[in-house]
């Protein structure tokens, strides 16, 4: 219900051209007034469905916000080196020398297994490093609101952060919410916004695999703190020509990104899936742009394994899948706790496998939020619907399908498609798919094409009213009638006369009247009579003889 148009209410806070930050309490105090009241006295409300009355009282479950906005809520800044809203000041982040940036690289190896082989790599991460440290655990909601407790709110000291900001801790402020007495009992009390983060990393991803000029994380300050900070000779700038970067082996070349652009502007989607990717193509600057929140959606879960299989090596195509395939479990409608829990295990695994592909530079914030998603989607339930398509029906199975064994990506060979229907399926075991082709540079890929599931559309537009929960502020204006205009007669004194002799119609009958066709028939009697016989006409002249 609550997702009904009539019961959302939108409001926009914008007193001038400057943000808000952590100013925002000031105009949350009449909500958290309310919430106080839903709380601790009710409101009184009709039951329609009994109608008897009753006292609703509802409690406030958690917001929902990108990332800036979760530092304006909460009141830890998620800005600089200690951003992370869920490590807090138990971070390994630092900043980038030539960058300049806060940087998440090599994060996420201490959540790992104590005898997990990448505690022991000393050249993948950081260079002569090996993890010995085990992660904080998660703090506790009893342990954050004793923290919190030291600090003032906004309303009482304005603007002046609190000592040892930026150097112990990160919190600005006392938030508001706080106030609320069931606050320090929630398990999630701000959520982090997954189509925020998906589509950040699916932006980076995306232009640094294809090397866009200004959007890349791969330039020539990431290539020097790479030199710094890892062992990767094979990207290390040549002294003697510093303008020049060798070719990575996770960009993909002039020719392999027309061809995955020429891909994208042929691909066809079904009705109510997706948009049209192709007007995102810019094929002079070789480019997708202007792609929305659930465009980047769609390529993140769908699209990304199947571009960049033929074009990137395997090492690298297999932890761009990882991903891809981690974000499909988090946005499922039905969640299995066993999937959310190993996810939660193997996500410092995925992590640390990109930390292997790209450069430092390339690990910001967004890309850390990555490993406390599956905890909160164990917590907090599922996000939206989008599975993986693991088998069709009408393709020889034998020779003409193959299943990745590890991500259980399907391909169908269209050589091989029963030139039949199948009159003995199911209406529950139909499933909606779409058909893709690689944008691949290899001939042995021209039969292959991957197979996507979709969710039908399952909509019928038809014509229907919408409940709005209150009142327009503005009313449509009446028009007046005017009482004092002239009256005109419909009788023509100057027209045709027409009268009705009422007594002789009565004079038919009671209850009857005269029809046209009792006139049609009285005319043809008139007629009739007007015309002589041969006797009468034979008598009339003996007559007058």
């Amino acid at each position: 219900m609550c997702m009904n148009s009539e019961y959302m209410f939108l409001t926009t806070v914008i007193p001038g051209p400057s943000n808000l930050k952590h100013l925002i309490d000031v105009y949350l105090e009449p909500l958290i007034d309310e919430l106080l009241q839903l709380w601790h006295v009710g409101v009184r409300m009709h039951d329609h469905t009994t109608n008897q009355a009753f006292m609703m009282r509802a409690a406030l479950m958690w917001t929902m916000n990108d990332l800036s906005a979760y530092g304006m809520a909460s009141g830890w800044s998620t800005t600089g080196i200690m951003g992370c809203p869920i490590c807090m000041d138990d971070t390994r982040a630092f900043h980038l020398q030539h960058g300049r940036k806060a940087c998440y690289f090599d994060c996420h190896r201490w959540f790992l297994p104590q005898d997990h082989p990448y505690r022991r790599n000393k050249k993948s991460f950081t260079k002569n490093h090996q993890e010995r440290n085990i992660a904080r655990p998660r703090l506790t909601e009893e342990e954050i609101r004793v923290r919190v407790e030291e600090y003032s709110s906004t309303i009482k000291q304005p603007l002046i952060h609190p000592p040892g900001y930026g150097t112990y801790h990160k919190w600005t402020k006392k938030s508001i919410f706080w106030d609320l007495p069931y606050w320090t009992t929630h398990l999630i009390r701000h959520n982090l916004d997954v189509m925020h983060v998906e589509k950040n990393v699916f932006d980076n991803i995306f232009n640094t695999v294809m090397d866009i000029k200004g959007k890349s994380k791969d330039n020539l300050n990431a290539r020097n703190d790479l030199t710094i900070i890892c062992n990767r000779p094979e990207l290390q700038i040549d002294e003697r020509r510093p303008n020049v970067m060798p070719k990575a082996v996770y960009t993909l070349t002039k020719d392999q990104k027309r061809k995955v652009c020429e891909w994208v502007k042929c691909l066809r989607f079904p009705d109510g899936y997706a948009s049209n990717l192709s007007r995102c193509v810019d094929m002079t600057e070789l480019r997708l742009h202007g792609m929305k929140s659930h465009d980047c959606h769609i390529f993140m879960q769908k699209l990304i394994p199947v571009a960049f299989r033929e074009m990137v090596p395997a090492h690298v195509w297999s932890a761009l899948t990882e991903v891809s395939l981690m974000f499909q479990v988090l946005c499922s409608t039905t969640l299995d706790i066993r999937k959310v829990q190993e996810l939660e295990d193997s996500v410092a695994v995925i992590m640390c496998n990109l930390e292997k592909v790209f450069p430092p530079a390339f690990f910001d914030s967004m890309e850390h939020l990555i490993l406390h998603l599956p905890y909160e989607a164990r917590m907090g339930g599922p996000v939206q619907y989008m599975w993986m398509y693991l088998f069709e029906r009408w393709v020889d199975p034998t020779r003409g399908m193959k299943v990745h064994p590890r991500y259980h990506l399907v391909d169908v060979n269209f050589k091989w498609v029963y030139q039949k229907d199948e009159p003995f399926i199911l209406a529950q075991q139909a499933v909606q798919v779409y058909y893709t082709e690689y944008p691949s540079m290899r001939r042995d890929k021209v039969d292959w094409m991957a197979v996507c599931k979709t969710k039908a559309r399952r909509l019928v537009d038809e014509s229907h009213w919408t409940n709005v929960a209150y009142q327009e502020e503005q009313e449509l204006p009446v028009t007046e009638v005017n009482t004092n205009h002239q009256t005109y007669d419909l009788h023509d004194p100057d027209g045709l006369q027409l009268f009705v002799d009422l007594l002789s119609t009565m004079q038919h009958g009671a209850g009857t009247s005269r029809t046209d066709e009792d006139d049609e028939y009285e005319d043809d009697e008139d007629s009739f009579d007007d015309y002589e016989t041969d006797e009468e006409s034979e008598e009339r002249d003996n007559n007058s003889d």
